[in-house]
């Protein structure tokens, strides 16, 4: 069933498409192997305007269901994919996250210091050409961290930034690529190097807080580098880098992206392939 098939549903009233979510996530769950799909199948109703209570209302049902017949791991099943209809999930599964405050804001620089932190790079790859990327300050141990997502859709792979709250220094940074894109060339006004940016930590509110920012990322190679740009209307023209981490700032001091430098044979062989791919 495609999206616009979905949309008329919606307008036939609540109770048609009530029931018609709860039949095929019973479907789903009575397929005769482990379920999958449910989640997916939720966020094709959400984008097609079911709202969050309906929803929930509709998985708590099949819940006291699988409940009063014993199915136990059925249940269990439900009540994960209701945690993300409510929220009690790790921020980029929430079916709903406009209902949770997600918000536009960016990390910005406050300061520059000549600490010189030691940041380890690693590159993994994973089934299906995903490469992971990241980015560890193996300097300095954060006992009070705040997480700032860049969560390119629900459900989608974060870019993570991870801050102090006490310092403002960057804890770490990890990212996912599938492929990669053309860059337009670019020069830096301000290339400052050996200098460690501290976070305006403002945004965050208390250690462990969660800021989730709906915006997509690319990569891109540059001049031997790997680029990612959180934004790719806004060109950095400042970069402040730290061994072979580089973050790239905007005229604002927005952090807009940043960009692993003098990337190794073997980084470059993974990069190529998801290029080949």
């Amino acid at each position: 069933m495609d999206e616009c098939q979905l949309l008329g549903k919606v307008y036939l009233g609540v109770i048609a498409v009530f029931d018609e979510l709860r039949e095929e996530v019973l479907r789903k769950l009575k397929s005769g192997n482990k379920p999958t799909g449910i989640y997916d199948l939720l966020i094709q109703y959400k984008q097609a305007g079911m709202d969050k209570d309906t929803m929930y209302n509709v998985l708590e049902s099949i819940r006291a269901e699988m409940r009063e017949i014993g199915e136990e791991e059925l249940e269990d099943e439900i009540m994960d994919n209701m945690d993300c209809v409510d929220g009690w999930c790790y921020p980029t599964w929430r079916i709903y996250p406009e209902m949770f405050g997600w918000q536009p804001v960016m990390l910005s620089v406050k300061d520059l210091k000549r600490i010189k932190n030691k940041f380890d790079i690693s590159f993994d790859s994973y089934a299906g050409g995903l490469i992971g990327i990241s980015v560890v300050n193996s300097s300095h141990k954060c006992e009070a961290p705040c997480y700032w997502y860049l969560t390119k859709g629900c459900g989608m792979r974060p870019v993570v930034v991870v801050v102090d709250i006490h310092n403002g220094m960057i804890v770490s940074v990890t990212a996912f690529v599938t492929k990669i894109k053309m860059l337009k060339s670019f020069e830096f006004l301000d290339n400052s190097q050996n200098r460690d940016v501290i976070i305006d930590r403002s945004v965050f509110s208390k250690v462990n807080d969660c800021i989730c920012v709906v915006k997509g990322y690319s990569m891109f190679k540059h001049e031997g580098n790997l680029v990612c740009l959180f934004e790719e209307e806004q060109e950095p023209v400042k970069s402040y880098r730290n061994g072979r981490f580089d973050l790239l700032v905007d005229n604002c001091n927005q952090i807009v992206g940043f960009s692993i430098c003098d990337l190794t044979e073997d980084e470059i062989m993974m990069i190529d392939r998801l290029e080949e791919g």
